[in-house]
């Protein structure tokens, strides 16, 4: 068992670093080298506005015009090194090791839980009593971290709780319906619902991120939910019950995924654990309602020697991984598009589906599984590796605009979102 999760591991992070990152990493040499060159030009603004002042002071009898001067020509005063490199979304041609780690953490968790829920729900059949034992961990596992000083975390106050609800209601629903989702259908179907996300997320990319899309990137999600459909239509486990609640995970989660990435450039002065123990927090009291309206008398009945032990290690596996998960993928937002964020969950589903296919003895067309094969690989088309084989150059013709907004840009474009 050892043996097979190692190997699983290891051909997740093979195919992460040749799918996703290719030759396009840069060296720790370049790094130092554009770090030092944002000093120097941050040094040289700082030098024209000190001449700048100084030659306005020469023509009056007191420091006023220094003061003016600064008031009337801000542009000019001295900037930090990080007003000077603007936040932007970085393509992939930039990845810093922090964002490789992040990447790669949360394929690992993502390809993960997905299995493991599955597990946890043949033995407790229920979702949302699941997803609160999950959230609940998840919270007290981060107390104990701060506690031992691992992780740092602002505390929940009611003025930011206000805030960050519509956040954790919108961060919880693509969770409660993928769980829903797996109860009537097996992992293969979930996996095609969440590729095919991608098209609406990728069009809501375009029109409020200004996103542009290189020819490689338009062909994988062309691919992703050509597959997906191609999937769906040659299904042996079709569940029109489940269907509809696939449906619905995948509008939850297109809206998921724009919304919190426009929510967190709103709040980029938060780290990553504050914003997981928030959203988190938050989703306690809707999941304790939930819990209580729909599946109180069953949880009352519940007890713990009619749950199998492999039901209560799943449930504890999925606790750890889902702690794991939230974090990587609250940080990763916050440095990818929701695009390459979609995609990034979606590769990783060949794993996925070998291992549900091993593990629960699900059985699928010989076209259902084309389609499956051909969503997963119009992810490794969207990524880098893609626009290799594609021949596409860094300064390739977009379709639309291209992702290198200025700071700023996407606030406005989503003032008409819903807060």
């Amino acid at each position: 068992m050892n043996d097979t999760v190692e190997l699983y591991c290891r051909a997740l992070l093979y195919v992460y670093s040749i799918v996703w990152l290719g030759q396009s990493r840069l060296s720790d040499e370049e790094v130092s080298a554009v770090i030092h060159n944002s000093r120097l030009q941050e040094e040289a603004v700082a030098k024209m506005s000190a001449a700048k002042c100084g030659e306005a002071k020469s023509g009056c009898e007191n420091s006023r015009a220094c003061a003016t001067w600064s008031t009337n020509y801000p542009s000019q005063e001295p900037q930090t090194l990080q007003e000077m490199a603007p936040r932007r979304l970085p393509s992939m041609e930039n990845i810093s090791t922090h964002q490789l780690v992040l990447g790669a953490v949360f394929m690992l968790s993502s390809s993960s839980l997905l299995l493991v829920n599955k597990g946890a729900l043949k033995s407790i059949p229920l979702p949302f009593f699941i997803t609160l034992v999950q959230v609940l961990s998840t919270v007290c596992i981060l107390h104990v971290l701060r506690v031992c000083k691992t992780v740092q975390f602002d505390d929940l106050s009611r003025h930011v709780a206000k805030d960050w609800f519509v956040v954790s209601v919108v961060w919880l629903a693509p969770i409660v319906f993928n769980m829903f989702t797996l109860r009537r259908l097996n992992a293969e179907s979930v996996i095609v619902f969440r590729a095919a996300s991608t098209a609406g997320v990728a069009l809501a990319d375009w029109i409020f991120f200004k996103h542009g899309f290189q020819a490689n990137e338009t062909l994988g999600v062309v691919a992703i939910v050509g597959g997906s459909v191609l999937y769906t239509s040659f299904d042996l486990q079709y569940d029109a019950m489940g269907y509809v609640l696939g449906l619905v995970y995948m509008i939850s989660m297109i809206f998921n995924l724009i919304y919190i990435k426009y929510f967190f450039e709103q709040n980029q002065s938060l780290n990553m654990w504050t914003k997981t123990y928030y959203m988190n927090m938050l989703a306690i009291p809707l999941l304790i309602v939930m819990v209580l309206a729909f599946e109180g008398s069953a949880v009352g009945e519940l007890s713990w020697s009619s749950i199998s032990n492999s039901g209560l290690v799943c449930l504890g596996v999925s606790c750890l991984v889902g702690l794991v998960l939230s974090a990587s993928a609250t940080g990763l937002r916050d440095v990818v598009s929701p695009t390459t964020f979609d995609i990034l969950g979606n590769v990783n589903k060949f794993a996925t589906a070998a291992l549900s296919r091993l593990i629960f003895h699900t059985v699928n067309t010989a076209l259902s599984s084309l389609g499956l094969a051909i969503s997963l690989l119009g992810g490794a088309l969207y990524a880098p590796i893609g626009k290799q084989l594609f021949g596409l150059s860094d300064a390739a013709t977009q379709l639309g605009v291209s992702d290198t907004a200025q700071p700023g840009r996407s606030k406005a474009l989503l003032a008409e979102v819903p807060r």
